[in-house]
């Protein structure tokens, strides 16, 4: 049986000011690296086989916080990038219906081929991270891993390990720095436990 840590990336100004980041490559802020310290401290115990993170920094920068003093190489995973939006990236939430009222409807109604301008659809990005599982599941048939991502990305990663519907995507929510825990029995997967975020109490969310 091995055990995969689900790690969502660290704060960056854009999560503050509720920005969409997608392919967008913002570093974490002050507090993102104070909460990748807290995450680093609380996994401090954990051993793993094998590490791998998106290849966008808010995703790279959180997991070498958590490798720091280990002997172990971060594996780059682009499959694991959020959803691309597109020409939304860099706009406020509040601003895409304001520019973009029918796609925003279309978004909003949770269609998984839904794609904004020159971004990607749902299907597309359950696709992608699907091949990662494959690619792990056969490269790391036993091990515990560090799995660290984005919301998007990871909740598709948990779909696929779950075998759930693909509609299971917007059931999930995701904070910054959570663990989550999945384990790999063979055969069957259970969800041991999702977006624990007890390392950051006392932190300012501000």
């Amino acid at each position: 049986m091995g055990k995969w840590h689900l790690v969502r990336h660290g704060r960056t100004s854009w999560n503050r000011e509720k920005r969409v980041q997608g392919h967008s490559d913002p570093p974490l802020n002050p507090l993102g690296r104070l909460q990748a310290e807290r995450l680093a401290k609380k996994l401090g115990p954990a051993t793993f086989g094998a590490a791998y993170a998106s290849d966008l920094r808010r995703a790279t920068q959180t997991a070498e916080a958590i490798l720091h003093g280990r002997q172990l190489a971060l594996g780059p995973a682009p499959e694991l990038r959020e959803l691309a939006y597109g020409v939304w990236e860099g706009l406020a939430f509040t601003e895409i219906p304001e520019r973009y009222p029918g796609e925003y409807a279309h978004y909003m109604a949770r269609s998984l081929d839904f794609e904004a301008p020159g971004g990607e659809s749902m299907r597309q990005l359950l696709t992608r991270v699907r091949a990662f599982k494959e690619r792990l599941v056969t490269a790391h048939p036993d091990e515990d891993l560090l799995v660290v991502g984005h919301s998007g990305s990871l909740n598709a990663l948990v779909v696929s390990l779950l075998e759930l519907p693909p509609e299971a995507m917007w059931r999930f929510h995701l904070d910054p720095t959570s663990i989550s825990v999945v384990s790999l029995h063979n055969p069957g997967v259970t969800l041991d436990s999702w977006n624990d975020t007890s390392h950051l109490e006392g932190l300012d969310d501000a």
